[in-house]
């Protein structure tokens, strides 16, 4: 069984599916914006977030439906991948809890 361990920041999950050179993974901070701790994450340039993300929401126990992930203000796509979105090895992805009653605008 997984040990799961949410507030520990060196647990590093690893989202690919194989392991390749070096020099095509980075490592990532996903940082939870209302105060919650920070994961870390080793993805390939090319992985789609949406493992990423996957990840992050069954480590913490969160529905995907419930949080946005975003990069310099950008909201990231499940399709979109850090090297598409300028994401380099040591940068922080934000995440939001859905305000309920907020989303779809005015």
């Amino acid at each position: 069984m997984e040990d799961i361990k949410p507030k520990a920041v060196d647990s590093k999950p690893q989202v690919d599916a194989a392991g390749g050179g070096d020099d095509e993974n980075i490592n990532l901070t996903v940082a939870d914006q209302s105060g919650g701790a920070p994961v870390q994450f080793r993805i390939k340039k090319t992985t789609p977030f949406r493992k990423l993300m996957d990840a992050y929401c069954k480590k913490l126990g969160l529905r995907k439906q419930a949080v946005r992930f975003t990069f310099h203000g950008r909201r990231l796509q499940e399709q979109d991948n850090p090297e598409a979105c300028g994401v380099e090895d040591g940068d922080e992805i934000e995440v939001f809890q859905e305000q309920p009653g907020v989303a779809g605008g005015d």
